[in-house]
């Protein structure tokens, strides 16, 4: 079978390179039109990346000094539940997360302490140092990254040409389908190099050419803007001043919020904001002030928080920006694209199209991801829970009815891992609970509770965490600092 990819950037390699690594002999061709460019400012991931580069790519390592990116441990929150407000949503969750109920959140709520200390990275990250030997060998669990995206992409390019995935460069100009089934038959391009215009014939589509949708612009898109009504931004690339910190940053503004993306060399600042609230100067204006200065060249975006209706679509996937977008808050873009991947090349792709070509098969996995991505829509939506800042856009914040009742679990009993979807590429317990704990949705009257039922609870808790503290103290002297980490790559 021959599967052809419509667009490169991050989505369309990494769609490339996971299904050509589970099936080396399988005609996989990419066109990309050069000229376009990715769509990026600097990115933040998650673990699913890091662990995407693990399996996929040969001498992975060589990727932190071939694109300028860095280890990712935690993302902080500022101004979230308030003026003067600040918590950290580590990338691993607590250590406990996988039990019934996360003890040790609970018991750092207890205490009065940082919730987020439950978590292996937290601690790390708190101490300034990665998870990464000094020998410069990567521990499990891995790290995220923060991404220089132009970089990235250049480097999944070569990743993918090296394992002999066909590349065309060329700009679509044309779509041909079977007017009985609207299966796409074949694209028309213009060939970069030759300027001739071709044609490209395949069984199976992946369309990842981001908000253009070239092969999908007909499917039904579903809003979000309701509960994500961001959907503008304005960001710019800086030189990075000061010791790298392994946090991406998120901090609460009038009308939305600001990134803070640091890589080996810059930092990546953007505000997202909604335009109902606040002109394009405006929003200039409020960046520049967090920036603290005035910037030469800045970029602009807008999109529209959501997901097409289904993403499987006759013969053509939609992955990327092009099947779903909620926004950069919790980093679910790329995480979205590498699991929607992996699901569809491990469960749906056969050896012909005929044999793929099954609605139920097609059913099932729709609902697979659609179900992921609006959990992860309730999820974004979560972090805007909280008090934000006293204007109108956070005063007219639109919580999900998901979104309402888990909050009001929270003040009801201890919330446990059953309350959460369990699937491959879920959030999971722990990070749930770090932001429900940091914008400050846990009583301790649950807790108290609690301990009425399970005396013996407090001190169980305690002497595991104790043991886990005094195993991580010892870890620290046999990890690599940031900087070491830095001075290493550079």
């Amino acid at each position: 079978m021959k599967i052809s990819i419509i667009g490169g950037g991050t989505a369309g390699w990494i769609s490339a390179i996971i299904i050509k690594s589970k099936y080396p002999n399988m005609d996989v061709t990419l066109i990309e039109n050069m000229i376009q460019g990715t769509v990026g400012v600097g990115e933040s991931t998650t673990v699913a990346f890091t662990e995407f580069l693990r399996q996929c790519i040969p001498d992975w390592a060589n990727f932190w000094s071939e694109t300028s990116s860095m280890p990712k441990l935690t993302k902080r929150f500022i101004n979230w539940n308030g003026l003067g407000s600040d918590f950290y949503c580590p990338i691993d969750g607590s250590i406990t997360q996988s039990e019934e109920i996360d003890h040790f959140t609970y018991l750092l709520l207890k205490e009065n302490k940082d919730a987020s200390l439950s978590s292996l990275s937290r601690n790390f990250h708190k101490n300034n140092i990665l998870d990464i030997g000094l020998d410069g060998n990567i521990y499990l669990p891995l790290p995220a990254c923060h991404l220089d995206v132009l970089k990235t992409s250049i480097f999944l390019r070569n990743a993918g040409r090296n394992k002999n995935i066909n590349h065309i460069e060329g700009k679509v100009t044309q779509v041909k389908r079977n007017k009985e089934t609207n299966d796409v038959i074949s694209v028309v391009y213009n060939h970069h190099d030759t300027k001739k215009e071709e044609e490209h014939f395949a069984d199976f589509w992946i369309d990842a050419s981001g908000f253009s949708r070239i092969l999908s612009r007909k499917v039904p898109f579903n809003s979000f803007s309701k509960y994500l009504p961001v959907n503008k931004s304005i960001s710019a690339i800086l030189l990075r001043d000061g010791s790298y910190k392994s946090t991406t940053t998120s901090t609460a503004a009038s009308s939305g919020w600001i990134w803070d993306i640091p890589t080996s060399k810059n930092r990546s600042v953007g505000y997202v904001y909604c335009d109902k609230y606040q002109t394009k100067e405006e929003a200039q204006l409020e960046l520049e002030k967090y920036i603290g200065y005035k910037v030469s060249e800045y970029r602009y975006h807008e999109f529209e928080s959501g997901m097409l209706e289904n993403v499987w679509n006759d013969n053509v996937l939609s992955v990327g920006l092009c099947g779903s977008f909620l926004e950069p808050l919790q980093a679910t873009s790329i995480h979205t694209t590498v699991t929607q991947i992996s699901i569809f090349a491990s469960q749906c792709i056969k050896s012909t199209y005929e044999n793929m070509d099954k609605p139920i098969s097609r059913k099932i996995y729709n609902k697979y991801i659609r179900d992921m991505i609006i959990d992860f829509r309730n999820l974004v939506n979560l972090n805007y829970s909280g008090k934000g800042l006293d204007t109108d856009f956070w005063k007219n914040i639109i919580l999900t009815d998901e979104v309402k009742d888990i909050i009001q679990l929270c003040n009801e009993r201890l919330i446990t891992k059953y309350d959460f979807k369990n699937y491959e590429g879920a959030a999971g317990l722990g990070i749930w609970m770090t932001i429900l704990s940091g914008i400050k949705h846990i009583p301790n009257e649950v807790i108290e509770e609690y301990e009425k039922i399970e005396p013996n609870w407090y001190e169980y808790a305690k002497t595991e965490f104790n043991r886990v503290q005094d195993k991580f103290n010892k870890i620290i002297p046999e990890r690599m600092s940031n900087e070491n980490f830095e001075a290493m790559i550079n």
